[in-house]
């Protein structure tokens, strides 16, 4: 029978560590992807739910002031050329 031939304790100690990195890394990677995934679902999911509510907005918008151009800003609208195809009212950015 040969004999067994092994590093020595102290590579072997060091090998064990750089494996339990790894792995401890690799699972902490899977579980931030987790944490990822489920964060961005959620905030795909409130994001339609919030645009569904803004187009029912912007309709309660044009049955009150027609169809109109108004600044986020100030709240002053203005009518929409007849020229514009929008068919709801737009809220814009007032860029001063």
């Amino acid at each position: 029978m040969s004999q067994e031939t092994k590093i020595s304790e102290e590579h072997l100690a060091t090998l064990k560590d750089f494996t339990n990195f790894f792995t401890n890394a690799k699972l902490a990677l899977g579980e931030a992807t987790l944490r990822y995934e489920t964060a961005k679902d959620s905030i795909i999911s409130q994001t339609k739910t919030k645009d569904g509510e803004f187009v029912e907005f912007q309709k309660e918008l044009q049955e009150s002031y027609g169809r109109v151009h108004i600044s986020i800003d100030t709240g002053i609208y203005t009518p929409v050329e007849e020229e514009e195809t929008a068919d709801y009212a737009e809220v814009i950015e007032d860029k001063r």
